[in-house]
């Protein structure tokens, strides 16, 4: 499944006559700044008016970007360590080692010797994972129930990670297939959520526009949908309906 399958399947959890859904939701009246895949907006009074903020995962390395914080840090001859967020290459490594002139002449014009690695001195590497939420943080703190959404063995493994990794506590996770949402893990309501100003409501209003077309054409394919389905229905009706006026045909004839 794709990400525009999962957007329109949820649907079938958020009906479009009850609920709008509005992709790409800014909070930022510019449409600039951090967005949420989709803004699931209650339109009855009964159900509160309340908001679903939910971001759409199709791939494991997708999710892992929402929470998880990668780092390579790399330790030199004098105990100074060196962080970064991509792995650190071949040619990098050589003024660590001792084996870069240009660096290693530098640092003796400047009376710092000491700084020279010693020969034959290998920096460590090591790889630190922290867990980072800072990036839907805004929206979670906007809306009622923040949501991952995501195909179905996807979701899964999503829910494993949800309900082990304290920092994700809360974040309800929706498996989605072609035909069918369920729960895998329950969202925790947010009681003190920070209500949207006039010109958060803005952005949401002009990134809504395309909405309404969307709940347009998900309503023509159920109907095609369903119109296909009902041609199909009545094609076999009547290939049975022949081929049983076929058979007696043949019985009639062969008790003559």
């Amino acid at each position: 499944m794709t990400a525009a399958d999962v957007k329109a399947a949820l649907s079938m959890r958020w009906p479009d006559d009850r609920y709008l859904h509005v992709y790409e939701a800014p909070l930022d009246h510019g449409r600039q700044g951090c967005k949420i895949d989709v803004l699931v907006m209650g339109l009855w009074a009964s159900k509160g008016h309340q908001l679903d903020a939910v971001e759409v995962k199709v791939s494991y390395s997708d999710w892992c970007k929402e929470w998880r914080q990668v780092e390579w840090v790399l330790t030199d001859h004098l105990g100074k360590q060196h962080a970064r967020r991509w792995k650190w290459r071949e040619f990098e490594l050589r003024p660590f080692r001792g084996l870069d002139e240009y660096t290693n002449n530098y640092l003796r014009a400047r009376g710092r010797e000491d700084e020279i690695p010693p020969e034959g001195f290998e920096p460590t590497i090591e790889r630190r994972q922290t867990v980072d939420t800072s990036k839907n943080a805004d929206w979670r703190a906007h809306a009622h129930r923040f949501w991952i959404a995501a195909p179905e063995r996807l979701a899964a493994k999503i829910a494993s990670d949800v309900q082990t990794i304290p920092e994700l506590a809360g974040w309800g996770v929706i498996a989605v297939s072609r035909t069918s949402t369920h729960v895998l893990v329950d969202p925790k309501t947010n009681p003190n959520r920070t209500t949207l100003g006039h010109r958060q409501y803005l952005g949401i209003i002009r990134a809504a526009a395309d909405s309404g077309v969307n709940a347009i054409w998900r309503a023509e394919a159920r109907g095609r949908e369903a119109g296909f389905k009902s041609a199909r229905m009545r094609d076999e009706q009547l290939r049975q309906s022949m081929w049983r006026s076929v058979l007696w045909t043949s019985a009639q004839e062969c008790a003559s």
